[in-house]
């Protein structure tokens, strides 16, 4: 009997994290126009300084289990992710540590992964509508965004590839990962909004992200 072909993981967990994501999405939102109107600024202020702190709590999160990923191509990838934004957010005091949710093993940390991942990504759009922002670290995370961009057939491929060679239980706990991360980044979106002031110093643009490109990962991508 022919076993039916499974769906790719990346477009299983695009699918099924539509509803935390968007949620997480609606909070984040919501604190930029609450921030900007007590502020009196714009969401041009308030939404960079905003983003480079959440980014840079759940790139500290990630980062403590990266370590635990089976080393391969996926690894590989995520492993120059954390190099390109944490170094990024060093130049930034708006990123504090705050409590984080558990990871209890390799699948999880892959779902949080794409979750935390896909959420810079995003950054890429917004770098274009808050292009004159000058929040600290905003310039670095442009940078990482936008090279996360270029980067991302392959992180995608990476993660199907890991798909392709995990069980169904392992599919469904990276899943979970990935929940949890959209879950914990609405939280910190919470937290942090009372704690975050403006700060308005510009800095000079910089390249965090040529960690990224600087490592050739050979991989087969889609058009």
């Amino acid at each position: 009997m022919r076993t039916r072909p499974r769906d790719r993981l990346s477009s299983v967990l695009r699918q099924e994290t539509k509803t935390a994501h968007a949620a997480a999405e609606r909070v984040f939102v919501r604190a930029v126009k609450e921030a900007a109107k007590e502020l009196g600024e714009d969401a041009a202020t308030a939404g960079p300084t905003l983003l480079v702190a959440l980014n840079g709590s759940l790139v500290a999160w990630l980062g403590t289990a990266v370590p635990r990923l089976v080393p391969g191509l996926f690894a590989t990838e995520i492993a120059l992710f954390v190099a390109a934004a944490g170094a990024a957010h060093s130049r930034s005091t708006t990123s504090p540590r705050l409590p984080a949710p558990r990871l209890d093993d390799e699948a999880e940390i892959v779902g949080a992964a794409y979750a935390v991942c896909g959420s810079a990504l995003g950054g890429a759009a917004l770098a274009t509508l808050w292009r004159d922002a000058t929040a600290p670290g905003w310039a670095g995370f442009c940078a990482v965004s936008r090279t996360l961009e270029e980067r991302w057939p392959a992180f995608r491929d990476a993660l199907d590839r890991w798909g392709e060679a995990a069980d169904d239980a392992a599919r469904a706990a990276a899943l979970e990962g990935a929940l949890r991360a959209f879950d914990h980044a609405g939280a910190l979106v919470s937290l942090l909004s009372p704690i975050l002031h403006p700060m308005l110093s510009p800095e000079p643009a910089a390249e965090p992200a040529a960690a990224m490109r600087s490592v050739h990962v050979p991989l087969t991508t889609e058009a």
